[in-house]
């Protein structure tokens, strides 16, 4: 449930950021793993560089993030 709010709230990000999405596009179809502080959220790279809920095979890349990272995101200080 709380990996599904997450992902939710990152395509959210990612709608505002092209940018991202033109970088993870080349990705569709494999998975990944974002670690932003204690939290592991895996999922799999959509076609259009979004993200989608998985199963349970391992991550092919792993994106690890400060704790802070949204809030800098949403502050507009990345």
């Amino acid at each position: 449930m709380l990996d599904l709010a997450f992902l939710l709230t990152f395509n959210r990000l990612l709608a505002a950021a092209p940018w991202a999405r033109a970088r993870l596009a080349p990705f569709a179809g494999q998975r990944a793993r974002l670690v932003l502080g204690p939290l592991p959220v895996e999922f799999r790279i959509a076609a259009d560089g979004t993200c989608e809920s998985l199963g349970c095979e391992a991550p092919a890349v792993e994106i690890v993030l400060p704790a802070d990272a949204p809030l800098v995101l949403l502050q507009g200080q990345g």
